[in-house]
């Protein structure tokens, strides 16, 4: 995937993924946008090699919420 690919599609995540930060956690969007791009799932994220770009924004965000709630981020494996 080319590089302008990949950044168009991890900037429409963004605006998803702060929005719900805004609506469930009753931020700003300064708030929210800071909180989100000093996460680690936002980290992990950038790393196009991790492909978690390919996750819902839903399943973003709820790694998200549990890394907030818990302080530990972790990519989910598959269950076989």
């Amino acid at each position: 995937m080319s590089k302008a690919m990949f950044s168009s599609i991890i900037w429409t995540t963004n605006v998803q993924i702060i929005s719900m930060i805004m609506a469930n956690y009753r931020l700003s969007f300064m708030e929210a946008y800071e909180i989100w791009i000093n996460s680690k799932t936002y980290a992990t994220l950038e790393e196009q090699s991790n492909e978690i770009w390919q996750f819902s924004n839903l399943c973003l965000y709820m790694l998200f919420d549990e890394e907030q709630k818990t302080g530990v981020f972790e990519i989910p494996t598959a269950i076989s």
